[in-house]
């Protein structure tokens, strides 16, 4: 018999690697000892050689949907998207109802950009394992992500049929809504959102939804009300009351959010070019050509600045 070899969460890689490579070494090795070995391997960053140990497990019990799990979890981590999902599969087939596995191998697709198979499996989780809110949005998610709007809005009517729906139901309504370009349904359900979750982003969400309609005066009381509930307010909250303000024609409270849009992220140029160009419709033409002379100081190379200072110039002969 050979001498029995030992293994922990603290053996060496190398000693690790030489173990695999000893076919006597490994006979001696129990399932245990073999489990240890793949997460020393792992905690060590060796997500390929701990694949390898779970390998051997699974060749041993090929009955346990957890090692399969395992394994597919090693070599998804290892970058073998393939046989990642292979291992994940057969852990669904020896488990259809572990949520685990459905999760980790739709996540694995994602990122292996197979959308409409991770729907399919979602759907299948759902189907096989029982509803779960968290799961659906993410369906959702997955569904506007892949350009299936009429699939998604049908998921989202029912969780929508609540008496107080959950923030990310409301906030996938709304995103949906205004990616189908129904601004009506995508304020309604802001409206909503505000009323049962108040805050300054979900503020913030109804007075962009507003202005994007082109109801501008309905919008800047409500982004107004956002900007000041924050501190420092949101740059992007801000940005939208300029360009609220120049809606309704209040041209030098436009340029002051402009401005104030600058002191929140001083680093973009795009900041100082809309405040430049406001600046300039206000017939503040001084102004206007210190703020384009400020973002061609962060931008030289941008013919779209060079050119929009030129605007300005020739506007004052």
């Amino acid at each position: 018999m050979p001498e029995r070899s030992t293994i922990s969460v603290t053996t060496p890689i190398a000693e690790l690697r030489a173990l695999l490579e000893s076919a006597q070494a490994m006979a001696t090795l129990g399932v245990q000892e073999l489990l240890l070995g793949s997460e020393a391997a792992f905690q060590a960053r060796e997500a390929a050689l701990a694949a390898d140990f779970m390998k051997v497990v699974v060749e041993r019990e090929p009955e346990r949907a957890e090692y399969w799990g395992r394994l597919g979890y090693c070599l998804k981590v290892a970058g073998q998207p393939d046989a990642a999902e292979a291992a994940l599969g057969r852990a669904l087939v020896l488990a259809p109802r572990e949520r685990t596995f459905y999760r980790e191998l739709a996540a694995l697709r994602v990122e292996t950009g197979h959308l409409s198979g991770a729907i399919d499996l979602i759907q299948t989780e759902l189907c096989e394992v029982g509803d779960d809110e968290q799961r659906r949005l993410l369906l959702i998610s997955l569904m506007l992500q892949a350009g299936r709007l009429n699939d998604a809005a049908a998921e989202l009517s029912s969780l929508l049929a609540d008496e107080a729906p959950a923030q990310a139901v409301l906030r996938q309504a709304h995103d949906l809504a205004e990616q189908s370009g129904r601004s009506d349904d995508a304020i309604r359900h802001a409206q909503r959102l505000n009323a049962l979750y108040p805050s300054a982003a979900h503020k913030f969400v109804l007075g962009r939804a507003l202005y994007l309609a082109s109801r501008f005066e309905e919008a800047i009381p409500v982004l107004l009300e956002a900007a000041h509930e924050a501190t420092p307010p949101h740059c992007e909250t801000v940005r939208t009351l300029s360009a609220a303000c120049a809606g309704a024609g209040r041209l030098r409270d436009a340029v002051a959010w402009a401005l104030r849009a600058t002191e929140l992220a001083p680093e973009m140029p795009s900041m100082w070019y809309e405040a430049a160009m406001l600046a300039g419709r206000a017939g503040q033409t001084d102004l206007a050509l210190g703020l384009i002379d400020h973002a061609l100081e962060l931008s030289p190379q941008n013919l779209n600045l060079a050119i929009a200072k030129a605007h300005i110039l020739s506007s004052i002969g």
